[in-house]
């Protein structure tokens, strides 16, 4: 079943996402290592966006995957609470939702 941000946001097009704060690590450049196991492979680079309360506070540059891998497991000073993942939120909003065919 597509979910959409319609489905969160009827009557918004657009969003300001204050409720988020932590990091966005996007590859860039070319694939170094291919491995099948989700998101394990490895990239040239890693483009990280730095977010608190929906607003970009940094934009910088990783070479090195053992860094960015570093950034995931250690909490930052702008983000002392542990906050939900995009997809324990999505998962929490679909949980209240019945499916077509659901009694």
């Amino acid at each position: 079943m597509p979910v959409s941000m319609a489905d969160f946001f009827p009557v918004q097009q657009r969003v300001f996402a204050d409720w988020y704060s932590g990091e966005l690590i996007m590859p860039d450049g070319k694939m170094t290592k291919y491995v099948h196991a989700g998101f394990a492979s490895t990239y040239e680079r890693y483009l990280v966006v730095t977010v608190l309360d929906g607003s970009v506070t940094s934009v910088r540059g990783e070479d090195e995957l053992s860094t960015v891998r570093s950034m995931q497991t250690i909490p930052t000073e702008t983000q002392p609470e542990p906050r939900l993942t995009w997809w324990q939120t999505l998962w929490r909003g679909l949980k209240g939702k019945s499916r077509a065919g659901d009694g």
